[in-house]
C-alpha cells in the first residue's frame, strides 16, 4: 500500500492489478451503499457516517487506483459523486 501511495509506477503489473482490486472493493461498496441512500434505504444520519468515512479513504488512497477503477462504477450518479468529493472536474 505505501508504495502504491508513494510511487505507483514502482508496481509490479501483478502489484498494480491486486492493488486495483483492493481499491474496488472501496468503491463497490461504497456505491452500494450510495445506492440504498439515494433508494431511501439507508437513513440519512448512517449515510453522514459512510460518506465522511469514503471521502476521507478515497481521498488518502492513490489517485490511480480511482481513474482506472471509474470505468466499473455503475451508474453516472455515483461517478459525479465521487468526482465532487474529490474535487475532479
Amino acid at each position: 500500500m505505501l508504495l502504491a501511495r508513494q510511487e505507483p509506477a514502482r508496481l509490479s503489473e501483478v502489484d498494480r492489478l491486486r492493488y486495483l482490486a483492493y481499491q474496488h472493493v472501496l468503491f463497490d461498496s461504497s456505491e452500494v451503499a450510495w445506492i440504498y441512500h439515494e433508494d431511501e434505504v439507508l437513513e440519512d444520519a448512517t449515510w453522514v457516517e459512510w460518506a465522511e468515512w469514503f471521502s476521507a479513504e478515497a481521498r488518502r488512497r492513490p489517485v490511480f487506483g480511482r481513474v482506472e477503477n471509474r470505468a466499473n462504477f455503475t451508474g453516472p450518479g455515483f461517478r459525479a459523486h465521487v468526482d465532487r468529493i474529490l474535487g475532479v472536474e
